[in-house]
């Protein structure tokens, strides 16, 4: 069984509150380790001319973004993870595959584990005094690390058709995301009212 998983990278600096990103919404899904994708949360309506490249194989697209908020000064900010219902779905054989979703879900996880490097590497700017430049520079530079890493992870797992390497990278994430535990946490001093 083949699937071919589609994946759009989307991140955002923002140096101000962006009050259209409300965290309640209904459509975004917080990363948590106790709330684990689903295909209920594929909402969105399959890309005709992605089903027509693909065929009857089956695809899912997971709409992934990383989001850093600051507000009022550098060392109040907020990084997070998160997966837009509305933009991402699945098509075909891909329904219903247990193989395509764990595949999805360990994405939403990379996304979490570069979120947590980015809170790492800003803690430490902060600390340094460094300026708006140079944290723009470190978000540029994770968020290139994040887009290698997930390319070689879909190369690797072959979009998750190869268990025994999806089953590898699964490992290689969890052991990940444990080591930089102390940086789960996606709020520093954030009390912004705008």
């Amino acid at each position: 069984m083949t699937f071919n998983v589609i994946i759009i990278v989307t991140l955002i600096l923002q140096i101000n509150c962006y009050p259209s990103f409300k965290i309640g919404s209904t459509n975004l899904k917080i990363w948590n380790d106790r709330d684990r994708l689903t295909w209920k949360d594929f909402q969105g309506k399959p890309i005709d001319s992605v089903k027509t490249i693909y065929g009857k194989a089956g695809s899912a697209h997971s709409a992934l973004s990383l989001k850093v908020i600051f507000c009022d000064h550098l060392s109040n900010y907020r990084v997070q993870c998160y997966f837009d219902r509305n933009l991402s779905w699945v098509s075909g054989k891909g329904l219903g595959s247990e193989l395509l979703l764990r595949h999805e879900q360990l994405h939403f996880d990379i996304y979490e584990l570069y979120a947590r490097k980015l809170r790492k590497g800003l803690d430490s700017l902060i600390s340094a005094g460094s300026n708006n430049s140079r944290i723009e520079e470190e978000f540029i530079h994770n968020s290139s690390l994040l887009k290698e890493y997930s390319f070689r992870y879909d190369k690797e797992t072959r979009h998750g058709v190869s268990p025994t390497n999806q089953e590898k990278w699964n490992l290689r994430v969890e052991k990940e995301l444990k080591e930089l535990e102390q940086y789960s946490t996606t709020e520093k001093n954030f009390f912004c009212t705008k």
